[in-house]
């Protein structure tokens, strides 16, 4: 009887999830996995640009 690792050598690994697939599931896997990080790659873009524009609200303006 194989042991468990052995089982699945054959599988090809996702290098965007590192989740582990055979090669209908992968080629099924993929597009789906890049969307979702191309989405998550955005979202912390937008939301880094968010945070470094906040004005800085405890300036006193017209005050020395």
């Amino acid at each position: 009887m194989p042991t468990t690792s052995a089982i699945y050598d054959d599988y090809l690994k996702c290098d965007l999830c590192n989740r582990k697939y055979n090669e209908q599931a992968y080629s099924k896997h993929l597009p789906t996995c890049e969307r979702k990080a191309k989405e998550t790659m955005m979202k912390d873009k937008m939301k880094s640009g968010i945070n470094n524009s906040k004005p800085n609200l405890n300036v006193k303006f017209g005050k020395k």
